[in-house]
């Protein structure tokens, strides 16, 4: 993170992304695996995601890593065949 990024800049780039897209909280975290509370504490900037949660994030949202996070996160090694990307739900 630089000096002038705080978690508060990519919480709300995360959180005006999930509206732009018109998921819910509770959808994004459903699509990831979470709990809604954690999708609410992120947004808040009160939780940093891992950097396997930082991939799925930016996957769930389409968009890239770097949109959302200062810096690119270490990518997750996955064994196998990366999972295909789930479909959005329609609101």
């Amino acid at each position: 993170m630089t000096p002038a990024e705080t978690h508060a800049d990519w919480a709300q780039r995360v959180r005006e992304r999930r509206l732009k897209l018109r998921f819910s909280q509770d959808q994004l975290a459903d699509t990831l695996g979470v709990r809604q509370a954690t999708i609410s504490s992120l947004e808040r900037g009160h939780h940093v995601p891992s950097d396997e949660l930082k991939w799925r994030l930016a996957g769930a949202l389409g968009c890239l890593i770097t949109d959302l996070f200062p810096y690119p996160a270490h990518r997750p090694e996955f064994p196998g065949p990366v999972p295909a990307r789930r479909e959005r739900v329609a609101s």
